[in-house]
């Protein structure tokens, strides 16, 4: 139950911040470093999630697979409180 939880508030601010990035994109022009730096993060950052769905059996490699993604999302908060 708790990893569902964490994968859903992941995906809620996950949605935020794309949401802001593509106003961002649409209203202004990004720096050129922006948008591949920003799918690159996304991307990782799903794929931590999916794994800790796969790896939900084991003790403790759902939670730090979680906890990577939430890094990867923080990183992608800053690229975009950098850009914009």
């Amino acid at each position: 139950m708790g990893v569902c939880g964490w994968a859903a508030v992941l995906g809620g601010v996950g949605l935020i911040l794309g949401i802001r990035g593509l106003v961002g994109v649409v209203a202004g022009d990004p720096p050129g470093w922006y948008e591949p730096s920003t799918i690159v993060a996304g991307a990782v950052g799903i794929s931590l999630t999916v794994g800790s769905f796969l790896t939900v059996q084991r003790a403790r490699a759902p939670w730090v697979l979680l906890g990577c993604a939430s890094v990867t999302l923080a990183v992608a908060m800053v690229f975009t409180s950098v850009a914009f």
